[in-house]
């Protein structure tokens, strides 16, 4: 007979990992609802470059200077949206480092199959299996380009690729 500590342990093994979050759309529409208004949505992006350097890091990095005005606008909102919809749903988001967005952006990039993949076969790869999949698929609907082809084709790839490595690490999916 084997012992329930043994027992779970071999359930943890196999089991395969998740995220314990598991974000629903109901409280990401709860977070956009509520930053409507401009100095909400101007605190808590400040609260987040003040508390979250590594990721003030990453976005703030060279690789998003292909991103014009607006869509590292976007890119910073996408953010806030995200980072309040974790916390809004009742969960803590870990302290992350520089190297765990590495980690999880190069998790990201070696996923897809090529540099030039159509961007609705690349988000199929990035959301097989997904435990974040209301949270992605947030991502995918803002970057459908509206009737003035925002954001471009580049933008709209960058955006949705780097957030859902910002997801990756602040959810802690592996």
């Amino acid at each position: 007979m084997v012992n329930r500590s043994k027992q779970l342990k071999i359930i943890l093994t196999i089991a395969p990992r998740t995220s314990k979050f598991m974000i629903s759309e109901k409280y990401i529409d709860q977070v956009i609802l509520t930053l409507n208004s401009a100095p909400l949505y101007e605190e808590r992006l400040r609260n987040i470059i003040e508390t979250r350097q590594a990721l003030v890091s990453y976005l703030e990095s060279e690789g998003f200077e292909i991103l014009d005005y607006e869509e590292r606008d976007l890119l910073w909102y996408l953010t806030v949206v995200v980072h309040d919809s974790i916390l809004e749903a009742g969960n803590n988001i870990p302290d992350i480092t520089v190297e765990d967005i590495e980690i999880a952006e190069e998790k990201n990039y070696a996923a897809l199959e090529s540099d030039h993949m159509k961007f609705s076969d690349m988000a199929d790869l990035l959301f097989n299996d997904y435990p974040e999949e209301d949270l992605l698929a947030f991502i995918e609907d803002t970057v459908i380009p509206d009737e003035e082809h925002f954001p471009s084709p580049v933008g709209r790839k960058v955006i949705f690729i780097s957030m859902k490595t910002v997801i990756d690490v602040l959810t802690g999916v592996n």
